[in-house]
C-alpha cells in the first residue's frame, strides 16, 4: 500500500511539474497489484518526477534568465520602452501596446504567430525569450521602428 501511495505522489508530482512547462502530463492511472510491481512503478515515477524537475530548472533557464542571454540592443530597446530606464517590464500591456519592447498590441499577435510562439495573453504574458522571438519577426517584417535606439 506504501509503493501505491508513492506512485500517486510522483505522478502528481510529475504532472504538476510538467504543467508549469507547458507541457503534456502523465499518462492515466493504473493500479498494480502485485508487490514488486508496484515498487518498481514506484521507483519509475520518483525518477520520472526527478527528470521532470531537472528539466523544469532547465526550462526556467532558457525561457526567464534573461540577463544571461538577452542581447544588448534588445536590451536597451527594453529597457527604453517599457522599463522607463530600468529592466525591461516583461509584463508591459496597456490599450496600445504589449510585451518588454512595446509591439503594438494589434499586431503582436500575427508577429508571434510568425515567430512560432504563443500569442499575448494579459493573465499569462509569453515568457521573455518568446516576447524576444517575436519582437525579431516584428523587426525582420518591418525594421526598425522603435521610438529608441533600435536593435
Amino acid at each position: 500500500m506504501e509503493s501505491q501511495r508513492a506512485i500517486t505522489y510522483y505522478r502528481r508530482s510529475y504532472t504538476a511539474t510538467r504543467h508549469k512547462m507547458r507541457a503534456a502530463g502523465a499518462v492515466p492511472r493504473v493500479w498494480y497489484h502485485q508487490c514488486k510491481v508496484v515498487r518498481r512503478r514506484a521507483t519509475e515515477w520518483r525518477d520520472r518526477a526527478g527528470h521532470a524537475r531537472e528539466a523544469l530548472g532547465d526550462w526556467i533557464d532558457y525561457h526567464y534568465n534573461w540577463r544571461k542571454w538577452l542581447p544588448g540592443n534588445w536590451y536597451v530597446v527594453g529597457r527604453c520602452e517599457t522599463g522607463y530606464g530600468g529592466a525591461p517590464n516583461w509584463n508591459h500591456s496597456n490599450s496600445s501596446f504589449v510585451s518588454a519592447f512595446g509591439i503594438s498590441r494589434s499586431i503582436y499577435d500575427y508577429d508571434a504567430r510568425l515567430a512560432g510562439t504563443p500569442p499575448w495573453n494579459d493573465a499569462h504574458p509569453p515568457t521573455p525569450r518568446e516576447q524576444l522571438l517575436t519582437a525579431q519577426a516584428h523587426y525582420n517584417r518591418f525594421g526598425d521602428g522603435w521610438g529608441c535606439p533600435g536593435p
